[in-house]
């Protein structure tokens, strides 16, 4: 077994990335989907969503 650090820092990289954006999504997006499901209803809350998964993949293609 050889320790290549070539090939583990890309996926070491790209788990921590996920990591760190699903923690922010679900910290920041949790509160938004609450009040948008409670205030402002179904269109808001469809709005917020795909807004949500836009910026999630814009995050982890940058």
């Amino acid at each position: 077994m050889t320790t290549d650090t070539g090939k583990f820092l890309p996926i070491a990289k790209q788990v921590g990335g996920v990591w760190l954006i699903g923690s922010a999504v679900a910290g920041v997006g949790l509160p938004l989907t609450l009040g948008a499901i409670f205030f402002g209803g179904v269109l808001v809350f469809f709005v917020l969503l795909v807004a949500m998964v836009a910026g999630g993949v814009v995050l982890l293609s940058a």
